[in-house]
């Protein structure tokens, strides 16, 4: 969401600023998936400087966890494929459509235009 938008940072800063600091029932949750872009524009940001109270590193999805989110309709091998493509990623994973094998998930996903990987 964040990603271009740099007035963004600054838009957060002063509604933090003005309104929902003074709510003590508000907590503000900020999250992202790509940690270069989250140290450099949310954690490091001078906007935001010193306003960090709790930071949670979450880890992908281990493998006996990535095949609960595929349920049962994939085999192990084709899991195995999916994990060694994605890791465990639970938003790459969601991607994965079951109407589809792996071969047309991986066509459809990254390397047709305007699919999750291309744009």
């Amino acid at each position: 969401m964040a990603s271009g938008r740099t007035e963004l940072i600054s838009l957060v800063k002063y509604y933090w600023d003005n309104y929902w600091k003074k709510n003590p029932n508000l907590t503000l949750v900020i999250c992202g998936s790509i940690a270069n872009f989250m140290f450099k524009h949310i954690v490091h940001s001078k906007a935001l400087h010193n306003r960090k109270t709790f930071e949670i590193k979450l880890a992908p999805l281990s493998a006996c966890e990535s095949k609960l989110f595929f349920k049962q309709y994939r085999s192990n091998n084709e899991i195995a494929k999916f994990l060694m493509v994605f890791g465990g990623i639970p938003k790459y994973l969601e991607q994965v459509d079951p109407q589809f094998s792996f071969s047309e998930n991986m066509d459809r996903l990254c390397f047709q235009k305007k699919w999750f990987f291309c744009e």
